[in-house]
Formats: structure tokens, sequence, C-alpha cells
């Protein structure tokens, strides 16, 4: 969730009311980075707008950024998502090092806002799980992604496939 959003109190209850879990989700523009105590002070601010946050999610962060939004992850107790983009580091050691639990993304379902590329990213998505054991795929708050979800979850789970929260892949 963005801690600037404004419906965020409604988002955050009815993720409550349904059991989900919730990320702090904190975009940095990597053509103008912030400050490290810019970024420490966004990010404390964040974590006080969503204390219900198990997560951080970062995009676009450069290693300094990352390195500071792993401290404050950790006095937080929460959970880092490498989104494993091309980057010129490697943000799950970084996490590592820092012992900061890590969950690390395996694809974007959305990419394309069409329910069908969705839909085959979901299948792809079912295909990794079925030969690692768990796979994390991360999509955005579009309306063809819940569609995709709707239709495809009952068809995953009845291929044995399940959803597991993601403080339950954090390690």
């Amino acid at each position: 969730l963005r801690p600037e959003s404004e419906r965020l109190g409604e988002v955050l209850d009815l993720a409550q009311a349904r059991g989900h879990q919730v990320l702090v989700h904190l975009p940095v523009d990597p053509e103008a980075p912030p400050s490290a105590e810019a970024l420490r002070q966004q990010l404390r601010l964040a974590f006080k707008r969503v204390p219900e946050a198990v997560g951080v999610n970062v995009p676009a962060a450069d290693s300094r950024c990352t390195a500071e939004v792993l401290r404050e992850a950790r006095k937080n107790e929460l959970f880092y998502v490498d989104r494993a983009v091309a980057l010129d580091f490697d943000a799950g050691a970084m996490a590592k090092e820092a012992r900061v639990r890590a969950v690390h993304r395996d694809l974007f379902i959305d990419e394309a806002d069409n329910r069908a590329a969705v839909e085959k990213k979901l299948w792809e998505l079912a295909e990794l799980a079925a030969q690692r054991g768990q796979a994390l795929g991360l999509g955005q708050t579009r309306e063809s992604t819940l569609l995709a979800l709707e239709s495809m979850l009952p068809r995953l789970e009845a291929r044995g496939f399940r959803l597991i929260s993601l403080s339950q892949l954090a390690r």
C-alpha cells in the first residue's frame, strides 16, 4: 500500500477484514533518489501510517537506498520484497547480509494490462511453482489483473496449487 494514498484507511480495513497481509509500497525516483535522511523519514512515516505492514517494497531503489530500506525494515521487523529487476547489485544478498527476511519475485504477472495475458502469466507462475516448490508473482491493482485472478485461482487450486502469505515465503 502506498502510505500517501487517499483511501489508505479504507483499503487497510478491507485487507484486514479479508485476512490479507499488507506491504508498504514506497517507490523511489531513480533519476532523483532521496538522501539517506529523507528516505529514513519517508520510511518511518510510512511504517507509522501502515502499522499493519508485514513487509516493504521499494521499487527503483539504488544500492544506497536499498541499504537504508533494509536497516529500517530490520528495525521494524519487516521483510523485504526483492523485485529482482535489472540492477547493478544483488538486493537479496544485501538483505541476507543485513539479516532481513526477504522474498524474491519470480515474475511480474501483469506487465500487459490484459486479462488473457495475465492468465497466461499465472500459468507460467504455476509452472515455476511446480518446478521449484514455490513461486512469487507480483501484480498491480488493475481490473484486468483482478479479473484474471478471480478466474484462475479456482482452476489453479483444483490442480493442487495454493496461495500462501508473503510472510510464509520470507526467509
